[in-house]
């Protein structure tokens, strides 16, 4: 017989079994995320067999005698009638608005605040990074683990909502980088490319380059966020990333607006973080030199918080869309 499974990451399976007791015979397991599947596959096979029909028994003849009348008997007393329960009213699941504000708390849960901290650590690092071959092998690596960062905030989401934020396991750190690179490039590539036109002497108005970053702004998220489901950069495509952005617009619309609230802070605090990282190399002022390196730190600190955020948003989105999407499907 064949059975179907739907997988928490939205991956949906099938395969074919001979039961055995009405249990599955071996083990079976997500082909995309690897969770078990076999406990509700016997689930799955316990509701199919409770659901056949029971064959009728064969007709036994059977011989009637004619008894006696039996002595009246005293009817036993009618029970009193049992205190019904009280009915529950069924919850219904939040929508996907009703969750954002939740959002803003994610970071916070379990060992959040210590994986913040260790996580600010390795992305200010990348400022501090020397240059020469050196400097560019570890931008590579942070900026994977960066990447892998924010696909485990996405993944995790989208399999358990209520699991808490954790690190990822930091292998291929190469390929991540370029995936997070490829995706980049995607979404701002008119923008990339009439920056340098301008730096060429072209002349390029600064309105035409302000649009694009934000065209660029809103494209991202979801390219991101395909990127991280399939796993490969290719899906950053704009046959891909386009068609799903006109799927579910409104909710899409504030996904993308937070993003560009997001990047904006980000890129004003980054401006003024390279304004003090200024006046702690300049400044002989012990105090001032302090309270220098105090805001940077609380800056990068900020900036992977409000990063923790925005990956726990589009993953809320992801399950909030994932059948419009229809990116995983039989």
């Amino acid at each position: 017989m064949e059975l179907k499974l739907s997988c928490g990451c939205g991956q949906n399976y099938k395969f074919d079994i001979e039961p055995r007791d009405g249990r599955m015979p071996f083990t079976v397991a997500c082909p995309i995320c690897g969770i078990d599947g076999t406990t509700a596959a016997d689930q799955l096979l316990a509701a199919q067999f409770s659901a056949a029909p029971i064959p009728a028994p064969p007709p036994v003849a059977v011989r009637i005698r004619r008894a006696a009348p039996a002595e009246p008997v005293a009817a036993a007393p009618a029970p009193l009638p049992a205190e019904s329960a009280p009915v529950v009213p069924a919850v219904a699941p939040k929508s996907y608005y009703a969750k954002l504000p939740e959002a803003f708390a994610y970071p916070f849960k379990g060992s959040g605040v210590m994986i913040l901290i260790i996580a600010t650590i390795c992305y200010s690092a990348v400022h501090f990074v020397s240059a020469g071959l050196f400097g560019l092998i570890m931008r590579t690596f942070l900026y994977g683990f960066v990447f892998l960062f924010m696909q485990n905030i996405i993944l995790t989401t989208t399999t358990n909502e209520k699991e808490p934020l954790s690190f990822p396991d930091a292998s291929g750190l190469v390929g991540a980088a370029s995936q997070l690179g490829g995706t980049i490039l995607m979404s701002f590539w008119p923008a990339i490319a009439l920056e340098i036109a301008k730096l060429s002497d072209v002349n390029i108005p600064s309105e035409a380059i302000i649009a694009a970053v934000i065209l660029g702004g809103i494209y991202f998220p979801m390219a991101l966020l395909v990127v991280a489901m399939k796993d490969t950069v290719v899906a950053a495509n704009p046959l891909i990333v386009i068609p799903a952005m006109a799927k579910a617009p409104m909710k899409y619309s504030v996904t993308a607006a937070l993003t560009l609230v997001v990047f904006g802070v980000r890129q004003l605090g980054n401006i003024l973080s390279g304004t003090a990282g200024t006046v702690t190399f300049r400044t002989h002022d012990m105090n001032v030199f302090f309270m220098a390196i105090a805001y940077q730190a609380i800056w990068a600190l900020l900036s992977v918080y409000l990063l923790t955020v925005m990956m726990r948003i589009l993953g809320l989105f992801y399950n909030s869309t994932k059948k419009q999407l229809g990116w995983f499907s039989w």
